[in-house]
């Protein structure tokens, strides 16, 4: 019904980006001049990208060449998607009467290796005799021979699509640092969450993720929630634990008495449900018995279905199997026929919602002796590893030990350590 977009068009300037999006959403599928004013207008001057990026893809499908000068213009943005999307627009509109256009996106593809590299990848999604002119006259021999075979390659049209898959990828390794390289995969941990939003499609849940989940919002809190890894187990990496209470622990206790300190502090990374953190405080109570210091334990994660877990501290009887019966004799009571952590384990452990890959979530932790992260450097994207690497080397006090999982190396991620060996176990020490 074309004389919805009059209706429409009396909300472009709502105030929630939101709600405008769903605007643009809807004057595309009209596809009248006065849609196709709005839809400029908000291309124009709309202050959320997101809006403004799904505009241009909208008056692309819609084909009308009137608003070309002005997406022109977008593409001297910093924003990469906005610029994607104008290059989109010009590839489904062909040749454009704009001047300088085919200079322009010569000079893009030229300086943008990100953006250059999206459309060789998704070529098969991007086909276009006007932009395969433009890229084979910038690209390697190589490059030239993969747009090539990209031409002939069916479009994957049913479920996620290998280009939607490319930028929810980048956008979870930014937002969480966790890398999922397999399209199935990823539609599978992510398929409830469109449901949950009432969202319609992958490039929209894209532009929700890139543009509106602000830390603590509900929508990229059920993202952590469903790409985290949650496996984990009661008293894993059993001869790091047995170096870190024997000596490890006793060097660093000793030389913070010295300095007048009374506590040591542990952080433990990608917590998951608690079993970890948990297995630490039984080592020290067990094996340590500290009388001149305290050691606590702060325990973070990113899932708030896995910290629920760890607070209450309460847990299947099966996943004991392969624990010394003196620890759940010791340090666990029945929980109607599960076993819950006893509260003298449970009080020395703080359970937080922190990113690792976030700097000033870190740094508002404090200052720890102690930084135990294992296996998350293995699931990590490698720009990930470095900003991890970076805010743990940050929080760690002069003369402290960050512990890995043992298949894990920080080789070719940081250097700021320095590698130390205890019984064949590696350790990784603050200069």
């Amino acid at each position: 019904d074309k004389s919805l977009d009059v209706d429409l068009q009396k909300h472009i300037k709502h105030s929630r980006w939101e709600v405008r999006y769903q605007i643009v959403k809807a004057l595309g599928t009209i596809k009248s001049q006065s849609s196709v004013s709005a839809l400029t207008q908000m291309v124009d001057k709309d202050d959320s990208n997101a809006v403004r990026a799904r505009a241009i893809l909208a008056l692309a499908k819609i084909g009308d060449k009137k608003p070309a000068e002005t997406v022109f213009k977008v593409l001297d943005s910093t924003d990469q998607n906005l610029v994607i999307s104008a290059i989109k627009f010009f590839k489904d509109n062909g040749e454009s009467s704009v001047n300088g256009l085919e200079a322009k996106l010569r000079d893009i593809f030229l300086r943008d290796t990100w953006v250059r590299n999206y459309f060789i990848s998704t070529f098969a999604q991007n086909q276009s005799e006007f932009l395969e002119r433009i890229l084979k006259s910038v690209v390697s021999p190589r490059q030239a021979r993969m747009i090539d075979r990209l031409k002939g390659a069916p479009v994957d049209d049913k479920g996620m699509n290998s280009e939607e898959a490319l930028v929810l990828r980048d956008i979870i390794a930014e937002k969480c640092g966790v890398e999922i390289n397999d399209k199935k995969a990823l539609e599978e941990k992510l398929s409830r969450n469109l449901g949950r939003f009432f969202i319609t499609s992958w490039i929209e849940y894209y532009h929700c993720l890139r543009y509106g989940a602000e830390e603590g919002s509900d929508i990229l809190g059920n993202l952590y929630d469903s790409i985290t890894n949650p496996a984990t187990e009661f008293f894993g990496e059993a001869k790091q634990s047995s170096v870190l209470v024997s000596t490890i622990l006793p060097e660093l206790i000793e030389a913070r008495v010295k300095e007048g300190a009374d506590e040591l502090r542990i952080l433990c990374c990608g917590s998951s449900f608690g079993p970890e953190a948990y297995s630490i405080v039984m080592n020290v109570l067990e094996d340590l018995h500290p009388d001149n210091a305290k050691v606590k334990v702060t325990a973070i994660d990113v899932s708030h279905i896995c910290l629920n877990t760890a607070k209450r501290g309460i847990y299947k009887r099966e996943i004991f199997r392969q624990v010394d019966q003196k620890y759940t004799d010791l340090y666990f009571e029945d929980d109607r026929g599960d076993l819950r952590v006893k509260d003298q384990v449970k009080n020395l452990v703080e359970f937080k919602f922190t990113n690792t890959v976030n700097a000033e979530a870190m740094e508002q932790l404090g200052e720890f002796d102690v930084v135990i992260c294992r296996n998350l450097f293995s699931d990590f994207s490698h720009k990930a590893k470095e900003r991890m690497a970076e805010n743990i080397y940050n929080i760690l006090v002069p003369g402290g030990v960050l512990l890995i999982g043992g298949k894990e190396t920080l080789y070719n991620v940081t250097k700021a350590f320095r590698l130390q060996t205890f019984d064949k176990v590696i350790a990784y020490r603050k200069l």
